[in-house]
Order: structure tokens, then sequence, then C-alpha cells
């Protein structure tokens, strides 16, 4: 058997995938893309050599970064996805039956083009829905130059090396301050919170110096090793989340089937260990 190697923590701390079937190989324009079939996880989406998705476990990544704050928005009518060129989050936005526009941004058509033949059990036919608008583009470039304001944005982008640094800037997240709704809200990814221990800090300060409310919110997602995956939660002109009882009717109302995601675990998931509050703070 072949064995994919990833070494996203350095060379000291791997995981190894094996590769029982290679559907794709190749560069695009702007990285390394690996596509493969693993008998345990299904298939497995790599980009320059660190693991994005796969079709096991995609649904919690996905339920996670979509639905936190789709449920904490009373109406979410627009909805920019930045990245996401598995068409994962745009699956999840488009089941929510109040969504009436989407626009994903992805840098790389390639990977969307093979999202679209190879990971239909991750995309379905959200790139069939006539909801949703596909851009090919610098997602910096869409946020700058847009006249489009969005209730909901979602920055599905991966870790903060190579093309993906500009989207932890703060002048990115002003730029996405600014295209927001009055009442708009946006999440975003924020890496492991044990072996990229700064990632999230990093990014909450900044949040925190563009937008009143701000929380960080985790997620266990196996494939993404070390422990709890993280998120940030950020909102424009709201001075609190909703309670329980609002995310259960918000829930109940959207009759949205899910696998991870719950009203219940939508709060149960800003509870953070003291080691994360530390580094917060």
């Amino acid at each position: 058997m072949k064995w994919f190697k990833e070494d996203l923590y350095g060379a000291a701390i791997t995981q190894w995938l094996g590769v029982d079937k290679l559907i794709y190989k190749g560069r695009s324009k702007y990285q390394n893309i690996l596509l493969f079939e693993n008998n345990s996880l299904g298939r497995v989406l790599a980009l320059d050599g660190i693991v994005q998705t796969t079709e096991k476990d995609e649904f919690i990544y996905h339920e996670m970064i979509v639905h936190v704050p789709m449920f904490s928005h009373p109406d979410p009518k627009k909805v920019l996805i930045i990245g996401g060129g598995d068409g994962g989050a745009a699956e999840e936005v488009l089941k929510h039956p109040s969504v009436e526009s989407v626009v994903m941004v992805d840098i790389d058509g390639k990977v969307i083009e093979l999202a679209k033949k190879y990971l239909r059990k991750i995309c379905r036919r959200a790139f069939e829905d006539n909801r949703l608008t596909l851009i090919v583009d610098d997602g910096v470039k869409y946020v700058n130059n847009t006249d489009e304001r969005f209730d909901v944005i979602i920055v599905d982008s991966p870790d903060p090396i190579g093309p993906g640094k500009v989207l932890f800037t703060k002048k990115f997240y002003q730029s996405l301050y600014n295209i927001l709704n009055k009442r708009g809200i946006i999440s975003r990814q924020t890496g492991s919170t044990f072996f990229q221990g700064n990632e999230l800090p990093q990014a909450y300060r900044i949040f925190k110096q563009v937008f009143p409310l701000n929380s960080v919110y985790v997620a266990a997602i196996p494939t993404y090793i070390g422990g709890f995956f993280s998120f940030v939660l950020s909102g424009k002109g709201i001075k609190s989340w909703p309670n329980l009882s609002v995310l259960k009717r918000r829930f109940s109302k959207a009759g949205i089937k899910t696998d991870y995601y719950t009203p219940d675990v939508h709060k149960a998931s800003f509870v953070l260990p003291p080691y994360i509050q530390r580094r917060l703070s």
C-alpha cells in the first residue's frame, strides 16, 4: 500500500493515511492537489500536503462552520462563502429555507472542478442550485470590490500559510465587517487548539479589534488531529448570541437534518477548557 504523509505540525508530529486508490495528483496555478481513496475515510482531498476534507467526517466541520452562524442569525437571506472549494459549506448553507442567494468565491477553479466530479458525497448538488453564484477569483479582491451586502459570511479557508495568509489579517476582517448587513455574522476556522496554539489567539485578538461581539467555539474532527478544532464567531451590531430556546425554535422551523449539529451542541461548543481560555486572555 502507498501512504500519504501529512506533517502540518512539523516533522515530529505526522499523520499517515493509506492511499488505497489514487484519484488525482497534480498542481493547479496555486497549489498541489491530491485526491485519493482511503478504505476507512472514503475520498480524501489534500492541498499542499495538508488534509482538507474526507467523506467520512466532513459533516462535522461543515455543519459547525455553517449552522452555528446561520442559526445565530434571525433570518439569513444572503450568504457569502470565502473558499470552500469542495462545496461542503455551500451544501449546508443551501439547506436553510430562508436563504435566497449564496455567493461562493474560491481562488482555485481546479479544486472546484475536481469536487464536482469526485466529491459528490460532500457537495451533493450544491453547485447546480440556482441560488448559488460561483466566482473563481481571489476572495480578498472580491470583498474589497463588491457592492453586495451579506447577512452571514463564512470564511472556509486553509491555514494561514501560502495563499491563505491574506485571509487572516486585520485589513481583511475590516473589509468583511464593511460588507456585512447591520446585524451580520461571520464565522471562520482557526485551527487546532493544541498543535496550532497561536493561530486561534492571534485571530481572536484581531477580530476583537474589528467586531463588537466575538466568541470561540470548538468541535472534535477526527482527521484534523490535535484535539479540539476551533472557530471564531463574530457579530456586527449584536450585543449577545441567541439563547437555547431561540436556537431550538429556529432549528425546528428550518427542518434541517443534521448528523452533528444540534442546538444543544451549538451552546455546548462555546464551553472552553481552561487551557484555551488562558490563551485567549
